[in-house]
């Protein structure tokens, strides 16, 4: 059986009573019981579907007695706007709880994971806050969500704490907006930026939870949009390098062409100088040659004329 089934159920028995003994304080204290405030939209749906069948002066007082009691559970995110009636942004009331006696005593925030959650911060930093701005040990448990600080603490003094928190790490200073998300930059810097404005505003580094923040920094929350603007820029960055491997590529092939030119344009030079030497030889070979013949039919023709008594030219 689910949650919800289980806290539909309940609501329905929770309804019946009031209508059949019309006591707010008791079923204001019974809806507290059912769970985290996370239920609270839940509830008040499901309180309009239960009442459709009664009458219309039943219907309204339900209605608002109950939406009443469900609002004083939780109050506006801010000091400064806790007199704003129509503050969307809203957040749970603090409930502490001290466990524990003498030299073991500790106080545990019940709540802490739904206060967080409103926040838009981790409830790992809230405990932390709170541990280092009173001087105690504190931890939080990721699995079972349990928030203890070491020592006796009262509810309001942890909301005063709280509200220091939230001036620090939650509102923007330009707009107001409690939307904004913790960034670290490569200097190790905690940032905070706005969603709503894109306002970037530096943390105080020397506050104690910024180190706490660097060993342990947020989940980086993509959303459709910027995964849609990082595929985007993730194509046009692979056509670019495909382009420069391209040009790369032909810059590479012209080089080898301009190089295989050069080479064959010696070689050719190389073989012109091989067949013409040869050449050269043969042909002074063979005009010593015809110079040896000259010479003897010279010394032949004088002998035949010296013979004959004729003379010689």
């Amino acid at each position: 059986m689910t949650p919800i089934t289980i806290v539909a159920r309940k609501v329905a028995s929770i309804v019946d009573d009031y209508f059949t003994n019309d006591d707010v304080d008791l079923a204001a204290s019974k809806l507290k019981e059912l769970g985290p405030s996370e239920y609270n939209p839940y509830l008040i749906k499901r309180l309009v579907s239960m009442t459709m069948d009664r009458h219309d002066m039943e219907k309204e007082k339900l209605f608002i007695r109950m939406s009443s009691v469900l609002h004083k559970s939780s109050k506006n995110i801010g000091a400064s706007n806790s007199d704003d009636a129509f503050y969307r942004y809203k957040m749970p009331k603090m409930i502490t709880k001290i466990e524990g006696r003498g030299n073991g005593i500790k106080t545990n925030i019940v709540n802490m994971v739904d206060v967080a959650k409103s926040l838009a911060r981790p409830a790992s930093y809230t405990t932390k806050y709170f541990g280092c701005e009173l001087g105690a040990q504190s931890k939080f448990d990721e699995k079972t969500g349990v928030s203890l600080v070491n020592g006796s603490h009262d509810t309001a003094k942890l909301a005063g704490l709280l509200e220091n928190f939230i001036k620090k790490y939650v509102p923007c200073y330009c707009c107001g907006n409690p939307k904004r998300e913790i960034l670290i930059t490569k200097t190790q810097m905690v940032q905070l930026k706005c969603v709503a404005c894109g306002f970037v505003s530096d943390v105080d580094m020397r506050d104690k939870l910024t180190s706490f923040i660097l060993k342990n920094p947020p989940e980086q929350k993509k959303n459709s949009k910027d995964k849609k603007v990082m595929t985007r820029a993730e194509e046009e960055r692979l056509k670019e390098g495909e382009a420069a491997d391209k040009i790369k590529k032909k810059l590479i092939k012209d080089v080898k062409k301009t190089k295989d030119k050069t080479s064959t344009k010696k070689k050719g030079n190389a073989s012109d100088e091989d067949h013409t030497s040869p050449t050269l030889s043969h042909t002074g070979d063979k005009d010593d040659g015809s110079g040896e013949e000259d010479d003897d039919c010279f010394a032949r023709h004088r002998r035949c004329c010296s013979a004959t008594g004729l003379t010689s030219y």
